[in-house]
């Protein structure tokens, strides 16, 4: 974007979208150590990717802490280091099985307690680096077909 304001000519914008319909958007930026990376425009009580709850196609949820590592495998994001009660009650009533990918950190712990306590199951995959499988899940993604298990 051409845009100056919030420095959004030197982020990415990821759009945040609900019912089909866009509700804000968080900018990361590409300047390296920039203190503000983000800037975020979007109702704090949302998912990223949370139409992915009504998608027919979908059985697993993959829940991430951020939306940018959600966009890689495909799955969605709580936008904060910790489940707020509505993001625990879509999730929960979305009828999919649910698998929390945290951080690996103490914000992705205390995610893990929360996951735990709910009901999901807990993931801690061994990627190396994400990018293979960002390739394969967006993808699978993009295709409408199961990832081979």
């Amino acid at each position: 974007t051409p845009e100056k304001e919030h420095m959004l000519n030197t982020r990415y914008l990821i759009p945040f979208t609900m019912n089909e319909q866009i509700i804000g958007y968080t900018g990361r930026s590409i300047i390296p150590n920039l203190k503000q990376r983000y800037f975020n425009q979007y109702p704090s009580h949302v998912l990223y990717n949370f139409d992915l709850l009504n998608d027919e196609n979908t059985k697993d949820i993959l829940v991430t802490e951020g939306p940018i590592d959600a966009a890689l495998i495909g799955g969605v994001a709580i936008c904060h280091y910790s489940f707020r009660e509505n993001h625990l009650d879509w999730l929960t009533k979305c009828g999919k099985r649910i698998v929390i990918v945290p951080d690996r950190d103490k914000d992705g712990m205390a995610m893990v307690n929360q996951a735990v306590l709910a009901g999901f199951s807990v993931a801690f995959p061994d990627w190396g680096t994400i990018a293979p499988l960002a390739k394969r899940r967006s993808s699978a993604c993009a295709t409408r077909t199961p990832l081979p298990r």
